[in-house]
């Protein structure tokens, strides 16, 4: 329970583990959790303020309004002005222009650190 994440709602605090997530999509002011077992959670924070309250790499920001589970990352397509990522669950998300930049510079420097160690 070391990784748990304990956020807090209108009936109480909720206990989740990071693989319980599948994604977050903001909503102005709210922020509706999306569960791997099909439950969707609201909460009164912004999408920044619960990604803060996360470990390091739980969860990947593609939009101003959404943000993954990569362990749910099915396949990434970023091409000029199509930008998308797939999911486990069959659900595709477009990519913001700006984050896709970040994308691509991290999917670079991960496949320099693989051929290093082959």
């Amino acid at each position: 329970m070391e990784n748990c994440i304990i956020l807090r709602d209108c009936s109480g605090f909720i206990h989740l583990l990071p693989d319980e997530i599948l994604r977050l999509e903001g909503d102005r002011n709210y922020t509706h959790v999306l569960l791997t077992d099909g439950r969707k959670l609201l909460f009164s924070k912004t999408i920044g303020y619960l990604l803060e309250l996360m470990p390091e790499g739980t969860m990947l920001r593609i939009s101003k309004s959404h943000a993954i589970n990569p362990t749910y990352l099915q396949s990434i397509f970023l091409r000029r002005r199509q930008r998308y990522v797939y999911l486990t669950s069959g659900e595709k998300f477009e990519v913001s222009r700006r984050r896709a930049q970040v994308m691509r510079k991290q999917s670079k420097q991960q496949s320099r650190v693989t051929s290093k160690l082959d």
